[in-house]
């Protein structure tokens, strides 16, 4: 439909004339077999429900060797009860930073300043330079397909989606039980688009965004439906459809200008034992998807054709042991050692799939895709490992790693039988990274390649936001904070550093950014109010008891109590309650002054902003008017030194305002009683 109404659009007036008279000519979108997309949930051209779940990988390798067998058995129990056909997909790409960088673009404040301007045209390049063909990024899901068998089955759409949403939770549930996150999309349509996108257009996706095409497309749909009077509107497949798919070649598949070419593992050399997580070594770089489709075995079906199986080997094994041939009967009592195990494992609760791995081998020229698979080849038949010829039949391949679950014909020639219990093995999760929308570039994982750009703050992967930098004297500490509070501020977080030492150091960084430098020494214009009230951000009363919710704390009587615990840090002895009494007595004199009560409404002008609030002059002039006391002579001498003193303020002053998304560095002087 694209090709249609770009010719629709032509300035070419015979070519838009043959145009409009020949309405949809074939296009990429009628091979991709999707209907819609309802509540995250697929729904084929067939009519089948297909979902999806994105899995967040863990530094497994490092983990003990305990916790990593508890692991691949936690992740063999998924498949027992729950699961009837699935995919399980591993997408390797260069890294793709545009979520990032669409999130510094929308949150850095200031662009208009040129240091502002400078600073984020380094942070883009440090960025580029280190995701786009150095770093790897590999994705993981897992797809899996609508399925109930017996009379009580349910039909109607909305219940479906809904028992497919249960299932995508439930999933999620045990994933996290061996220590996984999943993605969980705000809007799961968008989700599932984004992800449908990336898979068919690996090469467009690293320079179009799904919103860049669906505006685009928006804006050519409304164009053509001006110029022919009709009214059109764009799919869902019409926004993920790659620029082109060709089944045009025996070998390959050609897709959004890469070569794709297909190595399933031979059902006869399929490995008899392994170590979990050998699917990894499957991994060869940016170059290699893999999928392991498998699709469950009826009990009784396994039953019968075990029972077939073994009279068969029994028939043969008469044979064999009258012809003498000793490496036959071996053979022979082998697999039939392997159906009792079998057996076994089906008494006990075990489900038997017919399960099927294919290696995706991407491309950008032909000579190059059969260079790559040739070398796979070549390295895993060392390992007697071979792959199954896809001579004739690489669009049946493409069909069966599409995330739609199509099963053709060619994968009852290369499935392999594997209990529930075996899959553990195909744990694959571990190739861990993290490149969080709201996170800072920090460099490339040596270890894997990944590019690292944490957000510490993501409660759902981190227990808490604590960093701690360590090192030698002149290793770099100063200028790894500065580099990441100047990135965190260019993605819109607010930062603030508050250093006893050398802060000096940090001047620079605060004018790169459009900061504020703080030095807290007398004469200097900024400066914090003692007794300005700052209301907090709001919080989420559905997170709280309800106990807790209905009560809303004072935010006069949180400054009074803070502030007279400051002056039970700057006087000699500690505050009697008399003494305290007084206190809070002339602070609430002083707020009430200026209109401000327990009320918290009341510490906001007309305007909704917050009012101008008392100093410590006021306080002082109050306690002025009090009968004098040795305690009130104490008090308004400490007072007096930011009245009147070395510390008063001057005649023009600015209060730090800390809601302003800005870096500040603070230098404090050395004084014991500056706040």
């Amino acid at each position: 439909m694209a090709r249609q109404i770009k010719k629709v659009l032509s300035d070419d007036e015979e070519v838009k004339r043959q145009a409009v008279k020949a309405g949809y000519d074939s296009a990429s979108q009628s091979d991709i077999p999707l209907k819609d997309i309802k509540d995250g949930i697929i729904i084929t051209s067939d009519n089948r429900y297909v979902g999806v779940v994105e899995i967040l990988p863990i530094d497994l390798i490092k983990k003990p060797l305990d916790e990593q067998i508890r692991v691949f058995q936690s992740y063999g129990a998924l498949f027992k009860h729950e699961l009837y056909k699935f995919n399980l997909k591993m997408m390797t790409d260069y890294c793709n930073p545009n979520e990032l960088i669409e999130s510094i673009f929308d949150n850095c404040p200031s662009q208009d300043k040129e240091a502002v301007k400078d600073s984020l045209n380094d942070y883009m390049d440090f960025i580029i330079s280190n995701t786009r063909y150095k770093s790897i990024a590999v994705r993981y899901f897992i797809i899996h397909e609508f399925y109930q068998d017996g009379e009580d089955r349910i039909k109607e759409e909305k219940e479906i989606i809904d028992y497919m949403k249960e299932k995508n939770d439930y999933i999620r549930s045990k994933m996290k039980g061996c220590g996984n996150l999943c993605v969980e999309w705000q809007n799961p349509n968008r989700g599932v688009m984004e992800f449908l996108y990336y898979f068919f257009n690996r090469s467009t996706s690293m320079r179009e965004t799904l919103t860049d095409r669906m505006n685009r497309m928006i804006g050519d749909y409304k164009a053509y439906n001006l110029k022919t009077g009709e009214e059109k509107s764009p799919r869902f497949v019409d926004f993920i459809a790659p620029k082109g798919l060709r089944f045009i070649n025996r070998n390959y598949v050609y897709m959004d200008g890469i070569y794709y070419g297909f190595m399933p593992l031979s059902s006869e050399n399929f490995p008899e034992s392994v170590e979990g997580g050998w699917l990894n070594s499957f991994l060869y770089g940016r170059i290699c998807d893999i999928d392991i489709i498998g699709k469950k075995v009826a009990t009784t079906t396994t039953r019968f054709l075990l029972n077939q199986y073994n009279q068969t080997m029994d028939m043969q094994l008469g044979k064999a042991e009258g012809r003498g041939n000793v490496g036959q009967i071996q053979k022979i009592f082998g697999k039939l050692e392997n159906n009792r195990t079998v057996s076994n494992l089906l008494s006990q609760g075990d489900i038997m799939f017919n399960t099927a791995v294919i290696i995706t081998v991407r491309a950008s020229t032909e000579k190059e895709l059969k260079q790559y698979m040739k070398t796979i080849s070549r390295d895993f038949k060392e390992n007697n490992i071979k792959f199954d010829n896809t001579f004739l039949f690489a669009e049946d391949y493409m069909l069966m790693t599409m995330p739609f679950m199509f099963l053709t014909p060619q994968f009852n020639i290369i499935k392999h039988n594997m209990m529930a219990s075996q899959l553990g093995s195909t744990y694959s999760y571990s190739s861990y990274s993290v490149l969080d929308k709201k996170g800072v570039a920090l460099g490339v994982n040596l270890d894997n390649r990944t590019f690292f750009a944490p957000d510490n703050f993501n409660t759902k992967r981190f227990v808490n936001g604590n960093w701690v930098v360590i090192g030698m004297s002149g290793a770099g500490k100063s200028f790894n904070l500065m580099t990441i509070g100047e990135r965190m501020v260019l993605n819109g977080v607010k930062v603030m550093y508050i250093l006893p030492k050398k802060g000096y150091e940090y001047k620079n960084a605060c004018d790169n950014i459009g900061g504020s430098y703080i030095r807290f020494i007398p004469g200097e214009k900024d400066c914090i109010n003692l007794l300005e009230i700052r209301p907090g951000k709001e919080v989420d009363a559905s997170m709280l008891d309800e106990s807790v919710s209905s009560y809303q704390r004072s935010l006069l009587s949180q400054k009074v109590q803070s502030v007279v615990a400051w002056f039970d840090l700057v006087v000699d002895n500690p505050l009697t309650s008399k003494q305290r009494k007084i206190i809070q007595e002339a602070l609430y004199n002083v707020y009430g002054k200026f209109g401000i009560t327990d009320d918290n409404e009341t510490i906001y002008n007309e305007k909704g902003k917050v009012k101008e609030m008392p100093i410590l002059g006021d306080l002082y002039e109050e306690f002025m008017t009090l009968e004098k006391t040795d305690f009130l002579e104490e008090i308004t001498d400490v007072l007096y030194s930011f009245v009147n003193g070395q510390y008063k303020l001057p005649p023009v002053y600015e209060n730090l305002a800390l809601e302003v998304e800005t870096k500040a560095a603070a230098e404090p002087t050395t004084s014991t009683t500056e706040p």
